[in-house]
């Protein structure tokens, strides 16, 4: 195809490009290879040659009846079905794109539907969920309270998780619900940060774990990182967010009132 439009610039022609409708015909008519457009081609040849008046006086709508047959079959029911099964905002999008290319057109409709797609995505990396955890007395895993109710809490720490990596679009929302989980806690003494879900950082995160830190010594509470991964313990040591806080492996040796290594 570029080197279709690269003669055509050359040569004065026509911009080359696919269609949908283009596609779909050539497919219902069996075609299975590019054989299919050599022909087609020899055909359009023939038909400006010799069979143009029959087709100068076509109603438009006639034209559009044809395009409307080709890509009738791209309407897929079952799948938007599984769609409203699977997850209700994915037919939600369906639609605004759908509603965006009629009244809009097709360039302008996809746009909308695009950039609405990425709002949602900020948004719901905006705002992950970020819970407290507990352990499982008969295995000793790690999960969410609100989830496992029956499990136990560690005392005098408070085990923080966020459902996501942390990003500089969530970074300030993760620290403030870190404080309000702190502040809800009866006394604690350590505030222990699971970054197994972040395996890089970026500056404006590591800012924000620094501030964390500061706002809750201010409270006497220690900070604890846990699970970091290398490329964010370079970031943290880079930014000195390293030097003021606990850094453990794991989960288990944050609750640790004494650090590993002492």
């Amino acid at each position: 195809m570029g080197a279709a439009n690269a003669l055509a610039g050359l040569s004065s022609g026509f911009v080359q490009s696919g269609g949908a409708s283009q596609t779909a015909a050539a497919d219902g008519a069996g075609g299975r290879s590019q054989l299919a457009s050599l022909v087609a081609a020899g055909l359009i040849l023939l038909t400006g040659a010799f069979l143009a008046p029959l087709f100068e006086d076509l109603p438009q709508a006639t034209l559009a009846a044809i395009v409307i047959v080709a890509v009738a079959g791209f309407f897929d029911f079952g799948e938007l079905r599984r769609f409203v099964r699977v997850r209700r905002s994915a037919i939600v999008f369906a639609g605004l794109g759908l509603a965006g290319v009629l009244v809009l057109g097709v360039l302008q409709g996809l746009i909308v539907a695009a950039g609405l797609a990425l709002v949602y995505v900020v948004a719901r990396l905006s705002r992950p969920s970020v819970g407290a955890l507990a352990r499982d007395p008969a295995t000793g895993a790690w999960g969410r309270v609100d989830r496992h109710p029956d499990w136990t809490a560690p005392d005098g720490v408070v085990v923080v998780r966020s459902d996501g990596p942390l990003l500089y679009p969530n970074a300030n929302a993760v620290k403030d619900r870190v404080l309000a989980l702190a502040a809800a806690a009866v006394e604690p003494h350590a505030v222990a940060l699971d970054l197994e879900e972040s395996t890089e950082l970026d500056i404006q995160t590591a800012d924000a774990l620094g501030e964390l830190a500061d706002a809750l010594r201010r409270d006497g509470i220690e900070l604890r990182l846990a699970v970091v991964h290398t490329p964010a313990l370079e970031v943290l040591t880079r930014s000195g967010v390293a030097e003021r806080v606990r850094i453990e492996p794991s989960l288990d040796d944050a609750v640790r009132d004494q650090p590993v290594d002492a």
